[in-house]
This record gives C-alpha cells, sequence and structure tokens, in this order.
C-alpha cells in the first residue's frame, strides 16, 4: 500500500470515528431532550390531576363541607360522612403516592410533592384517615415518607379549613 493510499485510510478513519462521535453526541442532545419533554408532561399531567381534584372537591358544596369537617375533627361525622371524606382523601393520596413515586425515579420535581403535602398533610383528620388506610400502601418508602411527614409540625392553622362564620 503506497503513501496516498494509507494517508487516505488513516483519514476516512478518523473521519469514520468524528462521524459517529458526533452522532452520539446528537443522539445524547436528543435523549435529554426527551426526558426534559417527559419530565414536563408528567410535572403537567400531576398538577392537572392535582387541580382536578380540587376543582371537583370545590364545585360540590356538600362533599366539600365534609371533607372540610373531617380534616378539622373526624370525629364530628357521622360514619357515612367519614366514609365519604375517606374515600375522598383517598384520591388525592392516591395522585400523593403516584407524585412520590415518580420524583423518586426522578421524573418529577420534589417540589410539587412539597406543594400537595403542605397543604393539609399535618391536619387531624389526614392523620385519622392515614391510621385507618396505612396498611394499603404497600411500599414501605412511600408508608416511611407520611410517618415522617405526618410526625412533623403543623404548618397550617386549623382555622384554614373553617369558614369565616365559624372562626
Amino acid at each position: 500500500m503506497d503513501i496516498k493510499s494509507r494517508a487516505l485510510k488513516v483519514t476516512l478513519e478518523a473521519l469514520s470515528v468524528a462521524v459517529v462521535v458526533l452522532s452520539l453526541i446528537f443522539v445524547g442532545l436528543e435523549v435529554n431532550e426527551s426526558t426534559r419533554a417527559t419530565r414536563s408532561a408528567t410535572a403537567a399531567e400531576t398538577t392537572a390531576t392535582i387541580a382536578e381534584w380540587y376543582t371537583s372537591l370545590g364545585s360540590d358544596q356538600q362533599v366539600s363541607s365534609v371533607l372540610r369537617r373531617f380534616i378539622t375533627n373526624p370525629q364530628s361525622l357521622t360514619l357515612e360522612e367519614q366514609y365519604q371524606a375517606t374515600m375522598t382523601l383517598h384520591s388525592l393520596m392516591l395522585i400523593l403516592q403516584s407524585s412520590f413515586y415518580l420524583e423518586e425515579e426522578g421524573t418529577l420535581s420534589p417540589q410539587i410533592r412539597l406543594s400537595m403535602t403542605k397543604a393539609i398533610l399535618s391536619e387531624p383528620g389526614v392523620r385519622f384517615y392515614w391510621e385507618q388506610r396505612k396498611t394499603i400502601f404497600v411500599n414501605e418508602d412511600f408508608i416511611a415518607f407520611m410517618e415522617q411527614t405526618l410526625s412533623g409540625e403543623s404548618s397550617h392553622s386549623k382555622d384554614l379549613y373553617r369558614s369565616s362564620s365559624e372562626q
């Protein structure tokens, strides 16, 4: 093989390596962009689910009233009202659990979960709910998270869930 052929071969090999490296960089950038898009879509979907829960709660005066009373004093309700409030709160807890899993895998930002937990998790009715229902949650990390969250100090006054006529 002469010098020109050898130089051409080395040049083509170097060019091939450069093309492969550039392709890998491009794929890496695309994967990063796809990951960001997935995270963004997941955060938007989670936020929409939370908003939907609050909207449906706020749109039904009876359900809203029962849950508000349950949160502040669960023993003040009838068994039927406690059941209704428990199911309403359970739907929120399932959203929280899903958010917890998504946060654990790195898909969802912790700020979304924190915004949900700060609102009501320290209230007496939520503690009452958790003691009744925690056995149905099987993920030990989520249970530990909830136990730690519920053992913290209240971030809201109980009056937050009372109307001005009740205060």
